[in-house]
């Protein structure tokens, strides 16, 4: 259960969206580069991550990563949809 909700909301914004809402010429291109920098920042979150705890401690980290997982969902929010349209 918590395999899916952890993959829920990510692979839809990473790997769905990005395939559907660019334009076929350039679809290919724009879906590898959502794909890199998706990750390029579990990278850059993995790698940061000991370091913040480290000086912030845990509940100040719990707090902040609760904040981005609001932004993210107000920011997917903001995707055109994407039923009903013509491929080019």
């Amino acid at each position: 259960m918590s395999f899916f909700f952890v993959n829920f909301g990510p692979n839809t914004t990473t790997f769905l969206i990005p395939s559907e809402i660019f334009p076929t010429a350039i679809r290919a291109v724009s879906h590898g580069i959502s794909a890199a920098v998706g990750k390029l920042g579990a990278f850059v979150g993995v790698f940061f991550m000991p370091i913040l705890l480290h000086y912030y401690g845990l509940n100040q980290i719990l707090l902040f990563l609760g904040a981005i997982c609001i932004l993210g969902a107000l920011l997917t929010l903001l995707l055109p949809e994407m039923k009903q349209q013509q491929l080019e």
